[in-house]
């Protein structure tokens, strides 16, 4: 999806309706355009993973499983 607002792009587009927002995907996709059609786009070029684990650890961030006692 384009980086266009925010996170909420879906949501000012479809839901909301925000005039600035029709009128970007109006003006630069076709008008049976779908949020779907956004995967075509979408490579990950720039996702380092590497990295966020680095960050994660750097910032004491941990993950621990656990079964539920029955």
């Amino acid at each position: 999806m384009p980086s266009y607002r925010s996170e909420w792009f879906w949501n000012y587009w479809k839901e909301e309706r925000y005039d600035d927002v029709v009128e970007f995907m109006k003006k630069n996709y076709p008008p049976d355009f779908t949020y779907q059609d956004f995967a075509q786009d979408f490579t990950a070029e720039f996702f380092e993973p590497d990295k966020w684990v680095e960050l994660f650890e750097a910032a004491g961030a941990r993950y621990e499983f656990r079964v539920p006692d029955r």
